[in-house]
């Protein structure tokens, strides 16, 4: 009976021991899991704030083209020009975007197989 009773323990025991090992394994994961969702978000706010600006500076330059317009066919070309400007830069934007995609589906990836690996 008192060696059933030992091993029982021994057995709670190392079980308990286990969790507390364990424990701290979930805590580093989830403040690295945190740490890179804070840097993916720095990284979409600053593509955000580029893109803005950028299109604000599109706009001052097209204000700034129509004003001077001194015929139609100015004016037509500043509206020309402006368009252009957003597409060029709607398409650079599209790619930094998908890049941004990407590089959070590797990094979730990455934390799948960290998480299978523990």
């Amino acid at each position: 009976m008192k060696k059933l009773l030992f091993i029982l323990s021994l057995g709670i025991l190392s079980n308990v021991a286990f969790a507390n090992q364990e424990q701290p394994n979930k805590e580093a994961r989830r403040e690295k899991v945190e740490q890179v969702k804070k840097e993916l978000m720095q990284k979409k706010v600053g593509l955000e704030s580029e893109s803005h600006q950028e299109r604000i500076a599109i706009l001052q330059k097209a204000d700034s083209c129509i004003k001077g317009a001194k015929s139609r066919e100015e004016y037509k070309a500043c509206e020309q020009q402006e368009k252009q400007s957003r597409e060029n830069l709607k398409e650079k934007m599209k790619s930094k975007h998908e890049n941004l995609k990407q590089e959070v589906q590797q990094k979730r990836q990455q934390l799948q197989e960290a998480k299978k690996h523990q």
